[in-house]
């Protein structure tokens, strides 16, 4: 059984399923960071959510405010229902004068802790 197992109604169309190979491949490859754009509902989350199941790797998923990981993390555990440790920790962390909530981590039990950089561009 795979560490990450996805479950959803979609399926990637689109530009999906291309981005999430290329993704794939970069994480496979060792690439340290990649940048996957997007317009607002284009599906940056659902891709990603394909992007952890096919690599398997625990995951850190960082947010720049409160508002979006409350979101990131209520639409990656109905992803992920079967993920034993989906957390959102409560501690706030102060950068500028912002408070702002720390990342969300996905992992799994049978797999080392590895951090995954990705960086969405406006």
């Amino acid at each position: 059984m795979p560490a990450f197992k996805l479950q959803s109604d979609y399926t990637p169309s689109g530009d999906q399923p291309q981005a999430i190979d290329q993704l794939t491949r970069g994480v496979n490859d060792g690439q340290r960071s990649q940048v996957l754009l997007g317009v607002t509902g284009s599906g940056k989350t659902f891709t990603m959510a394909n992007l952890i199941q096919n690599t398997g790797k625990p995951t850190l998923v960082m947010a720049h405010n409160k508002t979006l990981a409350a979101q990131l993390y209520q639409e990656l555990r109905d992803f992920f229902p079967q993920t034993p440790s989906i957390t959102l920790s409560p501690i706030m962390i102060t950068t500028s004068l912002k408070p702002t909530l720390p990342p969300l981590i996905l992992t799994s039990k049978k797999r080392r802790l590895s951090m995954m950089k990705l960086t969405a561009c406006a």
